[in-house]
């Protein structure tokens, strides 16, 4: 699959309180699901210096595709025990694609910047292409069980949960993130 990453996607960059409450709820109660269920992560976002969570992004296409969700970032002291209180923002992630493709996909992923440089881009960018950065390391559930976080002190690590419907691959490239206001 091809995906393009130098299209300009729209970023319309608000988001109503409600929609705020909801995304936050979902983020905190993804995020323990995904330290209870993955030890590994669980350990990664004890040591992270932000983790930015989208609970419910929904993919579909055929032969063009769109990907779409709204999630948070938890700070250093909100990502090893996620709570309301520890969201640093909001954020939306989107992408689009174009190839051989079909179906309809709704999953959540959790991206983990275990450094104090990578944090600090994610909260100084107005955009940036998540999948652009050789140093993403993507773990799809249950792939992450040889990964030492004894070792781990830098670079971004990317995990991906609750996948429910059809659709070919789970992906980074392309992938744009912005802050919401």
């Amino acid at each position: 699959m091809l995906t393009i990453s130098s299209v300009t996607l729209s970023n319309c960059s608000t988001m109503g309180e409600a929609r705020r409450t909801e995304v936050a709820t979902a983020s905190v109660q993804a995020l323990e699901s995904l330290y209870r269920q993955n030890e590994s992560a669980a350990n990664l976002g004890k040591q992270a210096n932000a983790v930015l969570v989208f609970p419910a992004v929904t993919r579909a296409g055929f032969m063009f595709g769109k990907q779409r969700g709204d999630g948070v970032a938890f700070g250093r002291e909100g990502s090893a025990k996620p709570k309301v209180e520890g969201i640093e923002g909001f954020y939306r992630t989107q992408s689009i694609s174009y190839g051989i493709q079909a179906g309809a996909q709704r999953f959540g992923y959790a991206v983990f910047l275990m450094d104090e440089a990578a944090a600090a881009r994610m909260r100084e960018r107005r955009s940036w292409d998540l999948g652009s950065s050789p140093s993403v390391v993507v773990f799809d559930q249950g792939m992450a069980g040889g990964l030492s976080t004894g070792t781990v002190r830098s670079g971004t690590y990317a995990f991906f949960f609750d996948q429910q419907g059809v659709m070919a691959g789970l992906g980074m490239l392309g992938t744009k993130v912005w802050p919401v206001n």
